[in-house]
Order: C-alpha cells, then structure tokens, then sequence
C-alpha cells in the first residue's frame, strides 16, 4: 500500500511542476506561436499522467468473476 501513496504523491508533485511550467511559459515574452507549442508540449503530458493514474485504477468490466451478482451498466456503449 505504501508504493501506492508513493505514487500518488510523486504523481502530484510532477503534475504541479508541469503547471509551474505552463505558469512561467505564461509568463515569458515570447511568440505566441513559440508559447502555443510549448504549451501544447506541457499539456500533453498532464493528460499523459492523468490518463496513467487512471488506467491504474481501471477494472476490466467485461470479467464476469469481480462483479459477482452485480449489475454492470454500459455508459459509453463499449
């Protein structure tokens, strides 16, 4: 258990060093064509580590074994 929180909390912390990023990209007198790719740049990996987080908390929902006599309810129809 200890390895999760670990995770979650060095998660955290990269997720607030990328906005601390985004903030001083925000900042710097540039091209807002250089400032829109860089921004861009930084962007994708706050989805890259949310998606990270999570897939690790993502059950499969088509095993019949972890949801015994429960109901599974479709939202996106996959």
């Amino acid at each position: 258990m200890i390895e999760g929180k670990e995770r979650a909390r060095d998660d955290k912390m990269m997720e607030n060093f990328y906005y601390t990023c985004i903030y001083d990209i925000l900042q710097e007198p540039t091209q807002p064509r250089e400032k829109y790719t860089r921004l861009h740049q930084w962007k994708a990996k706050i989805i890259r580590l949310h998606n990270k987080r999570l897939q690790a908390i993502t059950v499969d929902a088509r095993d019949p074994t972890l949801y015994q006599g429960e109901k599974i309810i479709r939202i996106w129809g996959v």
